[in-house]
């Protein structure tokens, strides 16, 4: 059987189909809900793909192996029933997890199938197939698929190839019917394909690193105006500049543009853009990010994430005062990789990829959460009140030493104050419960407050110096002076959900709604939330347990007998107290936002006039290729004039050209003196190139050969003297030596 002969064109358009099929896959893939599989899994069970289909495309006979499977599929199921039926049932189940791979790589196989039946079978379909990609890639880049639009790229670079190398397949045919010289149509083509994928390729690295975040010019006036007259405006995607917050890193309260610095203190500013969506249940806290090291100006989080294994669950005393709890979030505009969670969440479902959980209950993803995509979580909450000092029990605490530990430098005072109020308290719950009732009724909230400076302690600057502050002061003085009096505490920062519904089921989460609160571990019950902000609702303020309402009084009562309050306190109140006004906002960020847009403008102009002048340098660099290849096709008389031509040049650009009057033999001798070569006499090349222009005698190939050398090493006098920079720029960018010496003989 004879082989068969090599088919560029076969393998060409496989390696088309290979491109394609990647790009469109891998988007789709992400807005169905599953993790799309690594690059290196990707690419290879693509290329796996189009090498199958490639064999039943050039050996039809091969399609007897399908039968052939499913004879084998068939044998296997009689002899085993049970485990092909669990076998099948486990893979074809929808939804799998997200993280399963089934059902990607299916998706792969068939979009690859789809793409290789268009591309070998209809292939002057190609601007059809052009704009059914962008017609699948553009709905989701506005579904906030971030992946759409790098994918986007390439599938147009894929098709553009494809495009061009059918258009110039019909220039090769034209050459092939008048010459049969198959070595010229192939190095046409590779010119021709070679030419094409250089375009493509800087285009494609100028469309991926030119910035895609360059915020709008600040026109709050404008803006305002369309968000009031055009609501649906806002949920474009061309418009998620207005209000994105967060770098997609681990939540903090700092983290969606509150406060540029991490640390603690400083002035608040909470704009009111809409960050979150949540369905389910209102007035319930979702906490984004939890943290147990106090350095005196921040806190850290040192606990490692591990691999989803189980979630934290809540010990038997307290499952009787938590209710079942279940939201739906929608990340509008942050960007983050936490997934936020009530108090003891115990299951998150829809999320796209792996779900990871710290050793202090964090939530976090493998990676950013894309915008406007919903995932579900259900846990408990608590939802009663009752005399948990009462259900204490003994409770070995050595491994929760983490949230006990303190600055060696915590001011005294601090420790004192600490113990004063709390200090004689016998249960770990009631010590909580007084240093939250004395912050509450001793200090005042105002988001408004001076920065602490570098050399204070944030807590002992709020105690004894501020007496005011918003959440992060508050929290933070209760987990540290509950460390002080032995209670294991840790800092915890996300969002409280509001209590009323903003539209159809939907409650909307702004910056305004950030919070910060304190956990702490009450041994023989677990983890409790305590809020020590004044305006929010603490967990005395829940409805009494029914046993608690049958067996006594409205509220609890402490071990001194003193009883609690229970009231309907609003949870939100200091957002009405201290409003932020557009004009506020803008006045703040004008100048900021007015130099982020020049800075990042000036970027892209420099970045798009460097690509510029790597693109011209590029071609440049082409052309004199092609006419040097085209002088050495010449016959020896043409060849040697123009190497002698583009050398005069090189010497004048070394001060070495002719002087005015000076005659052809006089300037040869003088360059002798000064370019001395063992093998080679200007003289006498000068005198063979008088011969060539100027008498009809035939030209010998040496004198070619002598000029080409001459020119050598002309060239390398040339670069040792003026530098290779400048050398560069002279001859790519500038366009001096070759390009007007070599045009000018038309050679």
């Amino acid at each position: 059987m004879r082989a068969r002969q090599y088919d560029f064109a076969l393998y060409f358009q496989a390696a088309m189909v290979f491109g394609l099929s990647l790009s469109l896959a891998t988007p789709v893939i992400e807005q169905i809900g599953y993790t799309v599989p690594g690059f290196f899994m990707r690419a290879l069970f693509t290329g796996l793909y189009v090498m199958v289909y490639m064999a039943y495309y050039l050996f039809p006979a091969a399609v007897v192996s399908i039968p052939l499977l499913i004879a084998f599929l068939a044998v296997l199921y009689f002899r085993n029933v049970t485990f092909v039926v669990e076998w099948v049932t486990a893979i074809s189940t929808i939804p799998q997890p997200s993280d399963a791979h089934f059902w990607p790589l299916l998706i792969f196989a068939g979009i690859t199938l789809v793409l290789f039946v268009v591309v070998f079978k209809f292939k002057y379909s190609l601007l059809l197939l052009f704009f059914a990609g962008l017609a699948v890639f553009v709905p989701l880049w506005y579904l906030f698929v971030d992946s759409a639009y790098p994918a986007a790229v390439f599938y147009s670079a894929c098709c553009l190839m494809l495009l061009s190398y059918y258009n110039g397949s019909k220039l090769w045919k034209k050459f092939l019917q008048r010459d049969e010289n198959k070595e010229g149509i192939i190095a046409l083509r590779r010119s021709w394909l070679g030419y094409t994928a250089s375009l493509l390729s800087i285009t494609v690295m100028l469309t991926l690193i030119l910035p895609k975040d360059l915020a709008p010019v600040p026109w709050y006036s404008l803006q305002a105006w369309v968000n009031e007259n055009f609501s649906y405006l806002t949920n474009l995607r061309s418009s998620e500049t207005n209000g994105i917050r967060g770098d997609g890193g681990v939540f903090g309260f700092y983290s969606f543009d509150s406060q540029k610095d991490t640390e603690l203190g400083n002035a608040l500013w909470q704009d009111e853009t809409i960050l979150l969506e949540v369905r389910g249940d209102g007035g319930i806290y979702l906490k984004g990010s939890i943290k147990d090291t106090y350095t005196g100006r921040l806190w850290k989080k040192t606990g490692v994430l591990d691999a989803k294994d189980s979630f934290p669950a809540p010990k038997e005393p307290l499952l009787d005062y938590l209710t079942e709890t279940e939201v739906t979030i929608k990340h509008k505009r942050l960007r983050t990789s936490s997934v936020f969670s009530m108090l003891y969440p115990q299951d998150v479902s829809s999320l796209p990829g792996s779900l990871r959980i710290g050793q202090n209950s964090t939530l976090v993803m493998s990676e950013s959460i894309p915008l406007h995509r919903e995932y579900t979580v259900e846990g408990l909450d608590l939802a009663y009140s009752a005399n948990f000092a009462e259900m204490e029990k003994e409770e070995e605490l050595s491994s929760l030493d983490q949230y006990l530990d303190l600055p060696p430098d915590l001011p005294h005072r601090v420790r004192q104050l600490a113990l004063e109020v709390a200090g004689e308290r016998q249960s770990y719950y009631n010590r909580m419960k007084s240093l939250e009732t004395y912050l509450r009724h001793n200090y005042n909230y105002n988001r408004d407050v001076p920065f602490a400076g570098q050399q204070r302690d944030f807590v002992d600057y709020f105690l004894f110096d501020l007496g005011e502050g918003y959440c992060t002061y508050f929290a933070t003085s209760l987990a540290v002076m509950g460390r002080v009096v032995g209670v294991p505490t840790r800092y915890v920062s996300g969002f409280s959900v509001p209590a009323e519904e903003s539209r159809n089921g939907v409650y909307e989460v702004a910056g305004t709604n950030a919070h910060a609160w304190v956990e702490a571990y009450i041994p023989g019950l677990g983890w409790l939330p305590f809020e020590a902000t004044p305006g929010f609702r603490t967990s005395a303020e829940l409805p009494l347990h029914r046993d608690a309402v049958e067996n006594g009084p409205d509220a609890y009562e402490d071990e001194e007998g003193h009883a609690g309050p229970i009231n309907d306190h609003g949870l939100y109140d200091q957002h009405i107290d201290y409003p932020i006004s557009f004009t506020e906002i803008e006045s703040r960020i004008r100048a900021v936002d007015f130099f982020a847009v020049l800075s990042q403008g000036l970027a892209a102009v420099f970045i798009a006039a460097l690509s510029g002048l790597i693109v011209f340098m590029v071609y440049r660099l082409r052309s004199i290729k092609r006419m040097i290849s085209e002088l050495e096709a010449q016959d020896p008389g043409r060849r040697a004039v123009g190497y002698y031509l583009i050398t005069l040049s090189l010497l004048d650009r070394i001060d070495l050209g002719k002087y005015p009057g000076e005659t052809p033999r006089v300037y040869s001798k003088r360059i002798n003196r000064w370019v001395y070569f063992l093998t080679l006499n200007f003289r006498e090349v000068s005198e063979g190139i008088n011969l060539a222009l100027y008498s009809n005698e035939a030209v010998s190939p040496d004198l070619a050969d002598e000029a080409e050398q001459f020119f050598q090493n002309i060239f390398k006098h040339y670069l040792s003297k003026v530098g290779k920079l400048t050398a560069l720029v002279e001859i790519l960018v500038k366009g001096k030596h070759f390009n007007e010496h070599l045009n000018s003989q038309n050679v």
